[in-house]
């Protein structure tokens, strides 16, 4: 009789604890012990194991998506959290470190202000702060190499996003309909993944000069005025760059006007799909005919101009460490950023 009573005890214990989303809170932070080894960043509450953005879909118009979704229990998280490289857990005697964001971890948290993560992390989960009220996500610290999709998906109060230097991909839907406005992209980024920043209010994005491909509907939506097509852009997907009404300009650093690896059986009237029609092409000299000759670009460019005409001297500036930049104000500027207009102390305009 002792040990159906002890049985049943433990059957009930065991329900309880599997019930619960985390096993630990220290610190204000719920965590999840993974095999003893390391610790996993997770909510108080059991979200189900799916993602919460839409994956290729229409995202709901921007008036209806609240900060939070009243079709799930609140996430308590709230304030500015720094999450640990590693916590001394009493129950094992030991510390662990702290390795991973688990999928919802920091989701439908109405009152999150920002996370700061650590080197430690190694794995974000999907929909990580989606619908949350988070306005700053620093992860400078961090190594890891690519971001997961949906990650900040509807945080619509979201303004400022630090990003590892290690990063190289950022997977589909990461920042869409977010309240960024600017962003800069590390040094390394190579891959864009589909509707990454659609449908926020994006006005600038700095440091696109490395990647390599964009992604179906990458800026969809976005504030965006001028797209700078670099020559390390080598895949360009379907409607990369669609629905930009305020799209003015196009900078196309490519000599070749037919070199990509991903394109043949794309025109760009549906790579700019439904964008500004009256926006101008801008073209190195001496590949202006070529680009007037190809029915890739004519579909959608009706006025293709030379780089010359923009009062450019050359395209990229001098290998120099004497030449001083001023903005087109005629403010000096300290550290140029890819992309912009500059006049040099040699009284010429360039692209830097």
């Amino acid at each position: 009789m002792k040990k159906r009573i002890l049985s049943a005890l433990t059957a009930a214990a065991a329900t309880i604890v599997s019930a619960s989303a985390f096993d630990v809170k220290i610190d204000n932070i719920y965590y999840n012990i993974i095999n003893g080894e390391y610790l996993e960043v997770t909510s108080a509450e059991p979200y189900p194991d799916k993602t919460f953005y839409p994956q290729y879909g229409i995202p709901p118009a921007k008036k209806t998506i609240t900060r939070y979704r009243d079709d799930y229990a609140i996430n308590d998280y709230s304030g500015d959290i720094i999450v640990p490289n590693s916590v001394e857990v009493e129950t094992l005697g030991k510390r662990l470190e702290v390795r991973k964001i688990g999928h919802c971890a920091f989701f439908n948290a109405p009152n999150l202000e920002s996370v700061t993560l650590p080197a430690s992390i190694t794995e974000l989960g999907n929909s990580a702060f989606a619908y949350s009220s988070i306005k700053r996500l620093d992860m400078g610290d961090m190594t890891i190499e690519a971001i997961i999709g949906g990650v900040c998906y509807a945080c619509r109060e979201l303004s400022e996003v630090i990003l590892p230097e290690s990063l190289i991909y950022i997977s589909e839907s990461a920042f869409m309909t977010s309240g960024l406005k600017s962003i800069t992209l590390p040094g390394k980024v190579r891959g864009l993944d589909s509707q990454v920043f659609a449908y926020t209010d994006l006005s600038e994005i700095k440091g696109l000069e490395s990647v390599e491909s964009y992604g179906y509907d990458c800026v969809q939506k976005t504030k965006l005025k001028q797209i700078i097509i670099y020559e390390t852009i080598r895949n360009l997907c379907f409607s990369a760059f669609k629905d930009l009404e305020y799209l003015e300009n196009v900078i196309s650093m490519k000599t070749d006007p037919e070199d990509f690896d991903i394109l043949s059986y794309y025109s760009m009237d549906s790579v700019f799909r439904n964008s500004n029609p009256d926006c101008t092409l801008w073209v190195p000299d001496e590949s202006l005919e070529l680009y007037k000759a190809s029915s890739r670009w004519t579909s959608f460019f009706k006025d293709i101009r030379p780089m010359s005409q923009l009062g450019l001297s050359q395209t990229a500036a001098p290998d120099s460490e004497n030449i001083r930049y001023f903005d087109m104000t005629g403010r000096q500027v300290d550290e140029p950023t890819p992309g912009h207009l500059y006049i040099t102390d040699q009284h010429k305009k360039i692209l830097y």
